[in-house]
């Protein structure tokens, strides 16, 4: 069966690197030569960028949802998903997952006479 790993491109440039992530699928060709063919290939994204959270969080959104699309198309297996995120993450750090915020407390209910005397507008609309 033919690997479906992740493929990382750094090229260096004068002030930074470029950073060229794909999804690739490895197999041998018709001759016996090894070879690859894209199956997903994610935008460039330069080192200096990288420190961005909108940014970061886009890539990993993309990278989420196109793992997902894989394991329902392709049947990879969740342990390769892992595998190709955890690649990934040597190179962009995944972001900070926030706690999730407090629940509000409910409200004190609010009579009539009490929207009167805090909204003086009010009583004069009778």
């Amino acid at each position: 069966m033919p690997k479906i790993s992740p493929k990382i491109c750094l090229i260096r440039r004068k002030k930074f690197t470029s950073i060229i992530c794909k999804i690739v699928r490895y197999y041998r060709d018709a001759h016996g030569h090894p070879t690859h063919e894209v199956i997903y290939p994610f935008g460039s994204l330069r080192s200096n960028e990288v420190g961005i959270p909108h940014v970061r969080e886009m890539f990993w959104n993309t990278v989420d949802r196109v793992l997902l699309l894989l394991q329902m198309t392709r049947g990879l297996s969740k342990i390769d998903a892992r595998r190709i995120r955890e690649r990934f993450a040597q190179v962009i750090p995944v972001p900070l997952v926030l706690p999730t915020p407090p629940v509000a407390k409910p409200i004190d209910p609010t009579s009539k006479a009490d929207l009167l005397t805090k909204y003086s507008i009010l009583a004069s609309c009778k």
